[in-house]
Parts: structure tokens; C-alpha cells; sequence
């Protein structure tokens, strides 16, 4: 069988027209085929992967080599792991790691860092190349990685907030500690001192000149009702005596027994078996909050409230009075009681009441059971 092309110059050379049709096939055809084909080889170098889970370890092996120096070679890591041209790891409270650069015209993914319904922050990877997203398969391991990632950055960070926890409690503790120091020193100490002073010198009074030495005697007698008053200052600072005689209840109670205004309103509910740690916070706020309605609101009547509630209490003292000024400078007794609220990992607010006056509102967690007032 013969095929005749005709129309066909005798230099072999078709014409244009008969040059088009296979252009465009090649064009329609071969080009897409090989972009297909060049898709497919990249994919099977840089998108499959042998060993997935070798990346995750990976992963999980520098982040516990580098410890808190970790999050600099993360975003590396990941891209080296995953073969990405782009990766960035953005943590809160860090800053944020870059590997690569995206390559045009193929926008970053972007996958969140989540832990215990928690975003903690953001992992971005770019596609390999131009109009062209991450397989199923980059995006299983890249989300397997997050998960990783956030649980380090959870526990970073939970770490932190332990770390600045416990510096607080030592802070409070030292505080406390120079304090009671201090009051030992300058108070009871020289007080201690004259009183042995005087002693001696009864002692020598005593056989020739009683008189005087009774006189002395009465001297002393006051300076140690002094010096007792004082040791039991210093011991009801420690712990309110009240607290252990009447309950919380009671030693709120016995605070205002003897006032006739403002009239006050208590009611405390649940409170049995609270952490002593907790039930002091309470006690010492109720009473200075109480104190700043005496001195400073008008107030006709103030209720206080305080319950249990998921594993927190609350409490609440709200007033009647004449209400916040228009630019509140906390005090000393309101420093004092925000600060008891949070040496617990608690809350304080200061708010106007509705219709009128002050409402201070504590939120207090109950997990206190190993600390001690």
C-alpha cells in the first residue's frame, strides 16, 4: 500500500499550513504528557515516603536534644524531613522560624498547632513547585509533625508557667519570711532584752530595797502584756486564730459583729474542708474589702457572698455606696488583695455594682491542697 501525500514541494519541506496541525498536537498532546510525567518523577522522589514515621522521630529526636533551643532548627528539620522548599514554625510567645522560601506561584499551607483544644500557634509548608498544592501524603505527615510540635510547645510552656509559679511562691515566701524577721528584730528583740535588763536589776534591788524593786516589777508587768500583745500579732498574721476557733464563717462574722452601718449580709455556702492556704486568702480579702467600704464607700449595706463551684471558690462583696472614682489608683489594701488572689493562681476584679456602688469579685482554685497559710 502506497501513501501519496500531495501538495508537498520537491525539497521535502511541507508547508506552513501542513506544519500547524502538528505543532499543535505536540503542543496538546507531548507538553502536557511531559508536564504530567515530570509531575509524577517528583512526586516519587520528594513526595513519597519510604519511612513517615522516620521524620516524626526525626523530629522528636531534635526537639529533645535541643531542649528550650529547639524551635531554631525546627523549621529545617521538618523541611529536610518532608522535602519542602518553605517551611515556617510560628509558636506564641516565640519567634517565629523560617526554612527556604515559597516558590512563586504555589501559596504556603498552613496547619495549625493544636493541643488539648489549644492553638499554640502555626505551621506553614509550601508545595514544591509552581500550581501545585501538597499530596495526601505531605499533609498526613506534616499534620502527624504538628501534633508533635504542639505537644513540645504545650509542655514548653506549661514548664514556664510552673517556673514562674514557683519564683512567685519563693518570692512571697521570702517576703514574708523578712517580714516576720523584721518584726522579731525591732520589736519583740530589744523588748526581750530590756525586760532582762530589768530583771537584774530587781534582782540586786530586791534584798535591801524592795520597794523600788516592786516598782520595777509593776514596770515590767506592763512590758510583758506588751510583749504579748505582740507575739500574738505576729502569730494571728501567720494564721487568723478565728479561722481555727469559729470557721471561716464565723471569724467573717466576728469581724463585724459591733458595726451598726453599713449593715452587713453573709452568706457562705460549700466552704467545708477548704485548703488552709485558701481559706486564709478569703478571710484576709473579705476583711480588707470590708475595711475600704467602712472607710471609704457610704454605704448603707454590703453583702458578702462566697461559694464553690467546679473545683474554684468565688466570692463576692458588694456595697451600696457611692462607687468608684472616675480614675481608680489602686491602694495598698487592694494591691494586698489582688496579690493573695493570684499568689493562689486566682483572680481579683474591682467593678461598679448595679444600680450603685463597688462590687470586688475573687475567683480562687481549689488545687492547694499541699500549700500551706
Amino acid at each position: 500500500m502506497v501513501l501519496v501525500v500531495t501538495g508537498v514541494p520537491a525539497n521535502g519541506h511541507a508547508p506552513w499550513w501542513v506544519q500547524a496541525p502538528a505543532v499543535a498536537l505536540v503542543v496538546t498532546t507531548v507538553l502536557p504528557v511531559h508536564r504530567w510525567l515530570r509531575a509524577g518523577v517528583e512526586d516519587l522522589v520528594f513526595g513519597q515516603h519510604d519511612d513517615p514515621y522516620g521524620a516524626i522521630t526525626q523530629v522528636q529526636r531534635e526537639l529533645s536534644a535541643a531542649g528550650e533551643a529547639a524551635e531554631s532548627a525546627l523549621a529545617r528539620t521538618i523541611a529536610h524531613a518532608v522535602n519542602l522548599p518553605y517551611v515556617e514554625v510560628a509558636i506564641a510567645g516565640e519567634a517565629t522560624q523560617r526554612f527556604g522560601a515559597p516558590v512563586t506561584g504555589a501559596p504556603p499551607i498552613r496547619i495549625p498547632l493544636r493541643h488539648h483544644d489549644q492553638e499554640l500557634g502555626s505551621l506553614v509548608a509550601g508545595p514544591r513547585r509552581r500550581g501545585s498544592g501538597l499530596s495526601a501524603a505531605d499533609l498526613r505527615l506534616l499534620r502527624d509533625l504538628a501534633r508533635q510540635v504542639a505537644v513540645w510547645a504545650y509542655a514548653a510552656r506549661a514548664a514556664e508557667e510552673a517556673r514562674a509559679s514557683r519564683e512567685q511562691v519563693v518570692r512571697a515566701r521570702e517576703e514574708e519570711r523578712r517580714r516576720l524577721r523584721r518584726n522579731l528584730h525591732d520589736g519583740l528583740a530589744p523588748t526581750l532584752a530590756s525586760l532582762h535588763l530589768q530583771l537584774g536589776a530587781v534582782q540586786r534591788l530586791l534584798p535591801e530595797q524592795p520597794d523600788a524593786a516592786a516598782g520595777l516589777v509593776a514596770g515590767l508587768l506592763g512590758d510583758v502584756r506588751a510583749t504579748t500583745g505582740e507575739i500574738r500579732r505576729l502569730v494571728y498574721d501567720l494564721r487568723p486564730p478565728l479561722l481555727d476557733e469559729l470557721g471561716l464563717l464565723g471569724a467573717i462574722r466576728s469581724q463585724t459583729s459591733l458595726w451598726t452601718t453599713p449593715a452587713v449580709e453573709i452568706e457562705v455556702t460549700g466552704v467545708a474542708g477548704l485548703p488552709a492556704a485558701v481559706e486564709v486568702a478569703l478571710f484576709r480579702i473579705v476583711t480588707e474589702a470590708l475595711q475600704n467600704v467602712v472607710k471609704h464607700a457610704a454605704a448603707g449595706t454590703v453583702r458578702v457572698g462566697i461559694g464553690t463551684a467546679d473545683e474554684r471558690v468565688e466570692l463576692d462583696v458588694v456595697d451600696d455606696g457611692r462607687g468608684l472614682p472616675e480614675t481608680l489608683v489602686p491602694g495598698v489594701g487592694l494591691t494586698a488583695m489582688r496579690e493573695r488572689a493570684e499568689e493562689l493562681g486566682g483572680s481579683l476584679t474591682v467593678l461598679a455594682a448595679v444600680p450603685r456602688g463597688t462590687r470586688v469579685s475573687a475567683v480562687l482554685p481549689l488545687q492547694q491542697k499541699g500549700t500551706q497559710a
